[in-house]
């Protein structure tokens, strides 16, 4: 029984805390981390950010012969996937699943749409709701959007923060003359359709029309957008719909104009009520426009749209980011005299360019740069990442970039570099906040050995080399856990928490409570430390690292404020320092005086050591493990008193 006990909590805590102790990032732009395994070749590839640094992933693949599916997976910040490696499927119909569409909305909770081929549905639009632990919303099949009566030629989909799910979808007709319909489903997290049948109607003609999509404006509301051939010109219309699913223009606006035809568009929300959307024209010279579109069916950037950047050359591929301070963060591919350079701008939510009309260039290198994508910055800043192709004869590598509010380049003016392998394909790349000022970069890769998805992390600092990240300190019952991160750890030696109280910060008097060695070498590791805390008031600690060279850095300093708690309750801290090498220290509190029991075990959950403390007292109680006998690896001590039991996981390094 007691056997069972420790293999439950041993894989429990093994898959769900294994993260927080060793992370997974390859800390070399040599090198990537591969996020999906057992992949063939995915494609349809796309990912959200889940808004605590890690991200929703979703793909198309064929792992058994001429059957296509649909598959997810989530990982946190650190790389770490938190259901499977080789990702769930969306459904578990038979037959095909193809072409997915999926949408997030900062948070633990993804959408996705799909042409589901199994025997009953003939490429039908089936949705699911899907967490970032595996679990799916809308039952194992997943819920149909559409029947499939017509042949389906586009679909958008969107998420709010209610977790309501929004498609807009075009169909066409199988009988000659071809007509195309554009209709809209919502619904609700629980799976419950807003409109009957295959969705509400918004337009039907002979044009034709492709390229929907669908943006809610937090009010139960929504934009819809669609591109519509007229006359032979390619524009885009829009249409807005509220919550009781009326259209609230008589007529679709046209965004573009009707003057040239558009090679596809963008869309994002600025704030409620306002869509801000861009686009490029087709012809000899290739120029970006944008408009502001507002619920009431303005446009305010003109009725014939606004031109971006007055350059000589083509401007292409234009990507934009709402950033922090209200403005849009807009940028594109300049293609002169064969060079092709990204530039970016900055506008202001009338329009007006807040920089030079010609933007900034965002690298300042040799060769091309193309393919790029951005997301929000800091204090009205951007990051983006980017292809760069120094030599035809080399594979384009990837690079970084974050730039301030105020045009300035914060890391390498030429980029920094993330993934540098020089003979591998990349492609589908895609970028996203780590939520501690760095970046999470993907991308599909092509190498000798297979095709796959990796990623690489890059710290707020624009670094992949040794150095101490995300360092906290939190209060957690009678103690204060710090934690840091340490990137491509290899020439630190010794870490030291330091403390001071608020009677000794009058002359800055440090105290060193503890010593932690270095971990794994060229790796992402984190550290835990529990320091037990004696009395009420105001506590300062620091992390000290102590280099190989005899260099001494400091941390910023924390500042905790402490009241004892939960004076009635019997509990046992985490170890400290952990990992650790030679001895370790273990609080806890009893209600009582009590006897108490710890059992040491190993991975295999085998006993190797128990020791019986029969010398408590009520109140705080500490044991001292030595485990300098130990190899390294992972343990777990199992804590008895009376009738209560915790286990928990220490890792010895050596």
């Amino acid at each position: 029984m007691l056997r069972s006990i420790l293999l439950s909590t041993f894989y429990f805590l093994l898959f769900t805390f294994t993260s927080s102790l060793f992370g997974q990032w390859i800390t070399n732009s040599e090198l990537n981390t591969q996020l999906v395994f057992d992949s063939t070749n995915p494609v349809n590839i796309s990912s959200f950010e889940d808004g605590n640094g890690g991200a929703f992933l979703f793909w198309q693949d064929t792992k058994s012969p001429a059957s296509a599916n649909v598959f997810f997976l989530h990982f946190d910040n650190y790389g770490n996937v938190s259901f499977r490696a080789d990702g769930k499927s969306v459904s578990r119909t038979s037959g095909e699943k193809k072409n997915p569409i999926a949408a997030g909305n900062n948070s633990h909770t993804a959408v996705v749409v799909w042409n589901d081929y199994s025997s009953a549905s003939r490429g039908a639009l089936y949705g699911q709701l899907v967490k970032s632990n595996g679990i799916l919303l809308w039952n194992e099949s997943g819920l149909k959007i559409s029947g499939g009566q017509n042949t389906l030629v586009n679909c958008g989909a969107a998420l709010d923060q209610k977790n309501t799910s929004y498609f807009t979808f075009i169909e066409k007709s199988d009988a000659a003359p071809t007509e195309y319909f554009l209709k809209l489903q919502v619904l609700s997290e629980a799976g419950s359709a807003r409109f009957p049948n295959d969705g509400m109607l918004l337009s039907k003609s002979y044009s034709a029309k492709n390229n929907a999509s669908v943006f809610p404006d937090e009010k139960g509301g929504c934009f819809v957008l669609w591109g519509e051939n007229e006359n032979k010109i390619y524009q885009i219309h829009a249409q807005y719909i509220d919550d009781r699913g009326k259209l609230l223009w008589k007529d679709a606006v046209d965004v573009s104009g009707n003057s040239k035809s558009i090679s596809g568009y963008h869309a994002l929300l600025a704030k409620p009520g306002l869509l801000y959307v861009y686009w490029q024209n087709i012809g000899k010279q290739k120029t970006i426009f944008h408009q502001l579109v507002t619920s009431s069916g303005k446009t305010l950037l003109g009725e014939q749209h606004t031109l971006v950047a007055k350059q000589t050359g083509n401007q292409i591929n234009p990507q934009a980011a709402l950033a922090p301070d209200l403005t849009l963060m807009l940028s594109w591919v300049n293609d002169f005299n064969g060079r092709k350079n990204i530039y970016l701008q900055k506008f202001k939510l009338n329009g007006k360019a807040v920089w030079n009309s010609e933007g900034i260039s965002i690298a300042k290198t040799r060769g091309d740069q193309f393919g790029q994508v951005i997301i929000p910055g800091e204090k009205g800043g951007a990051i983006l990442a980017w292809l760069g192709q120094t030599g035809q004869s080399q594979k384009p590598a990837v690079y970084a970039q974050k730039v301030s509010g105020k045009k300035e380049l914060l890391w390498n003016e030429e980029g920094t570099p993330v993934s540098i392998d020089k003979y591998s394909d990349k492609s589908y790349l895609s970028l996203f906040s780590d939520q501690k000022g760095g970046v999470i970069v993907l991308f599909k890769e092509k190498q000798k050995e297979g095709t796959g998805i990796y990623g690489q992390r890059l710290f707020s600092a624009k670094t992949l080399v040794s150095q101490v990240t995300d360092y906290s300190a939190k209060v957690v019952e009678d103690s204060v856990q710090l934690t840091w991160t340490v990137t491509n750890e290899s020439d630190l030696f010794t870490y030291k928490i330091e403390k001071m109280n608020e009677k000794d910060a009058v002359e800055n008097i440090w105290q060193s409570t503890a010593s932690v060695y270095s971990s794994s070498a060229g790796k992402t590791n984190e550290y835990f430390v529990s320091e037990p805390l004696d009395a009420a008031g105001t506590v300062y600690f620091r992390l000290s690292q102590f280099g190989r060279d005899g260099e001494k850095k400091f941390s910023e300093i924390e500042k905790i404020t402490f009241a004892p708690t939960n004076p009635d309750k019997t509990y046992v801290l985490q170890n400290s320092p952990n990992p650790f090498s030679g001895k370790t220290t273990i609080v806890f509190h009893l209600t009582k005086q009590y006897e108490a029991k710890f059992e040491i075990f190993n991975s295999r959950i085998e006993k190797i050591k128990e020791v019986l403390l029969a010398d408590t007292q009520s109140g705080k109680n500490k044991f001292v493990f030595d485990g300098s006998v130990l190899t390294a690896g992972i343990y777990f001590y199992r804590f008895t008193s009376g009738d209560f039991v915790d286990v928990k996981k220490m890792v010895v390094t050596k």
